[in-house]
């Protein structure tokens, strides 16, 4: 994968970063992209995402109002939205939970303050090296949603052919929530197929929302296995 810079994405996308160079007293985007490197190439793929739907169904595209970490997780602050973008920035923020801020590798949730939270891998963890044996002592979270067994499946642990995509454990995370927060939503994915690159889903009770997280994942995946 190639390095992305924040000057990259910047340049790649003057509209959604059109405040980047405002007064800090106008825009939070003054600060600049208020997270780590790795979670740069997430950050590719959602905006790429959301450019080329807003030229399709011709909506004007959103501006960044400030882009950060909070509580160990990305998140993504728009001036406009709709609920496919919603879906789309939904499934960008749930793949950092899994996602290392520094590298972009596998990591999980975990505390190096008391108070403080951190997406890292165990090569980028401030997690002092004298501590870990004794995490809770650092306030660390040595349990979260990914962390639990999955009482519930919305998604299939494995595609079509047998083939198992952490990827898809992460979807599932996402619309487990996504179902809870919305009221009547019932979204379930029955299969996962891999056709030609692209990663597809048989699901049923999707709505514009769902569509996007579900949308999100799909990109995200062909962009890291390609």
């Amino acid at each position: 994968m190639l390095r992305i810079t924040e000057g990259g994405l910047v340049e790649k996308y003057p509209l959604i970063f059109q405040d980047r160079y405002a007064s800090v007293r106008n825009s939070c985007m003054a600060f600049g992209i208020e997270c780590g490197p790795g979670w740069y190439p997430i950050l590719d793929v959602l905006f790429d995402k959301i450019t080329k739907y807003c030229e399709e169904v011709r909506f004007p595209s959103p501006k960044a109002l400030q882009i950060k970490e909070k509580f160990g997780n990305l998140r993504v602050y728009m001036d406009v939205t709709t609920p496919y973008i919603d879906g789309l920035i939904w499934m960008a923020e749930s793949i950092t939970d899994s996602t290392c801020e520094v590298c972009g590798g596998p990591a999980r949730l975990m505390g190096f303050e008391a108070g403080w939270l951190e997406v890292r891998c165990p090569d980028h963890s401030r997690i002092k090296a004298g501590a870990a044996a004794s995490r809770n002592a650092v306030g660390s979270v040595p349990k979260t949603i990914t962390d639990r067994p999955p009482y519930e499946r919305r998604v299939p642990a494995y595609t079509k052919d047998g083939e198992s995509i952490a990827l898809l454990d992460v979807l599932n995370v996402a619309l487990i929530s996504y179902c809870e927060s919305r009221k009547g939503a019932d979204v379930k994915v029955k299969e996962v197929r891999i056709e030609d690159g692209s990663m597809l889903f048989d699901a049923e009770g999707v709505d514009e929302e769902a569509q996007g997280i579900m949308d999100m994942a799909a990109a995200f995946w062909r962009t890291t296995s390609a």
